[in-house]
């Protein structure tokens, strides 16, 4: 009978369709690693122009007042033409959701914002807590009940006498979901800062998965496999990473790997139907 399939060709045939639906099925989980690399990396640089350009503008904005004499700027605040000027630049920027400057030798300030009480309050806490560091990192927080996040840049700006000229702003890092793809926030800590809301599952895989650890280790692009556990099982999950710039933040896509490969096992089922 196998000769007789032999003699056929059935047995070839059947040898190379399979090794055709390897090749294929390989092909496929390839570039769904590589789309997924596309998608988060697309996003991590989305956020980190975002910050750039928010703290780019502060600096801006602190080169131009530290231009003013010591003594006018001490004074700024009581001055209606500097007032007048910040409230223009917060018009001019409404993605900059709450703009405080911090003036030296003086006990007022400025402060434009569009947050409510509770999150003005969060950003004023921040602002006070702010040390001598130039370019201290970003720190995150959350608007809408934690559903959007966002971030609170600053800068800080010596004069000539020493005195420090301190601004800051907040700005959302607005990040895209797709389909049965979960999408996070983490440090270089390992800690995970955000996640979409009512997704506590693809949190869980998260965090019981080594790519936390990993990160805070060696905060580099990569696509590792992991198993997530659920219920009596483990499920199979793919995650992709990618660092924020230099922000010390990344950002996670993952999904489960029944549904990120389902396109290459529709091709294996389709041509062995075929055959």
């Amino acid at each position: 009978m196998i000769a007789f399939l032999v003699a056929r060709g059935v047995v070839p045939l059947l040898i190379g369709a399979f090794l055709t639906m390897q090749q294929n099925r390989s092909v496929l989980e390839t570039q769904q690693r590589v789309n997924l690399a596309h998608s988060v990396e697309s996003q991590s640089s989305d956020v980190a122009s975002r910050l750039s350009s928010a703290t780019q503008r502060l600096e801006q904005l602190a080169a131009g007042l530290n231009a003013l004499p010591s003594e006018e700027l001490a004074a700024s605040p009581r001055q209606a033409w500097i007032e007048a000027y910040l409230r223009g630049f917060v018009s001019n920027n409404p993605d900059l959701l709450d703009v405080r400057v911090s003036f030296p030798d003086s006990q007022r300030g400025f402060i434009g914002t569009q947050l409510s009480s509770e999150l003005a309050g969060r950003a004023a806490e921040m602002a006070g807590e702010m040390g001598s560091d130039a370019r201290p990192a970003p720190r995150f927080l959350t608007l809408d009940g934690a559903r959007r996040p966002a971030a609170f840049v600053s800068r800080v700006v010596a004069d000539e006498g020493g005195s420090n000229l301190v601004l800051s702003a907040v700005i959302e890092a607005p990040m895209r979901s797709g389909g049965e793809a979960a999408v996070f926030l983490i440090d270089r800590e390992g800690n995970v800062l955000w996640n979409e809301e009512g997704n506590e599952s693809a949190l869980l895989a998260l965090r019981s998965s080594p790519m936390l650890g990993d990160f805070a280790s060696q905060p580099n692009v990569f696509v590792p496999d992991h198993e997530a556990p659920s219920g009596f099982r483990s499920r199979s999950m793919i995650a992709q990473v990618s660092p924020v710039g230099d922000r010390g933040w990344g950002i996670v896509i993952q999904q489960p790997r029944a549904i990120a490969f389902g396109a290459a096992r529709r091709v294996l089922y389709l041509t062995l139907v075929s055959l």
